[in-house]
């Protein structure tokens, strides 16, 4: 995992070939139109969706992708964001999107907030939306999906 102030995204470019494409799209604001969820990128390597729900203290499953790198851009609200062991992953049975679930205990937690992303690296289990302690708040944020 990564996680670092929003205006410092480029300077990881050179890890990630469709990170240029996703800063086109941030300042293109074309996100912004329209309802909450899925948008039209011209780009097959990419996708991304606007999503909004309420940070939960309910523990949520990890995510894994196989072949997937995901950035997560807060725009409003805030949450708990946490990765696990990639051991856990090697085992998983991932299915026709190169997607599995798994329950699992944190090795790192971040406390996201607005003007910060966090890019999952493929294999790598995380999970977000958990509430900070006792701060239930909306969160409202961009998920970017880059093809490998």
């Amino acid at each position: 995992m990564i996680y670092d102030q929003l205006p410092a995204l480029s300077q990881y470019n050179s890890l990630i070939d469709e990170l240029p494409n996703v800063l086109m799209i941030l300042e293109s604001k074309q996100w912004e139109k329209g309802p909450v969820g899925k948008k039209i990128c011209h780009n097959p390597r990419i996708s991304y969706e606007l999503v909004e729900y309420t940070s939960s203290g309910k523990p949520r499953l990890y995510q894994v992708f196989e072949e997937k790198t995901m950035v997560h851009i807060l725009l409003s609200g805030e949450e708990l964001m946490a990765v696990s062991w990639r051991e856990h992953a090697r085992s998983l049975s991932f299915d026709q999107e190169g997607q599995a679930t798994l329950a699992a205990d944190p090795i790192g937690v971040i406390h996201a907030k607005v003007g910060h992303f966090a890019l999952f690296m493929p294999g790598e289990p995380h999970t977000v939306g958990m509430e900070s302690p006792g701060k239930q708040t909306k969160v409202r944020k961009l998920i970017f999906t880059l093809m490998e």
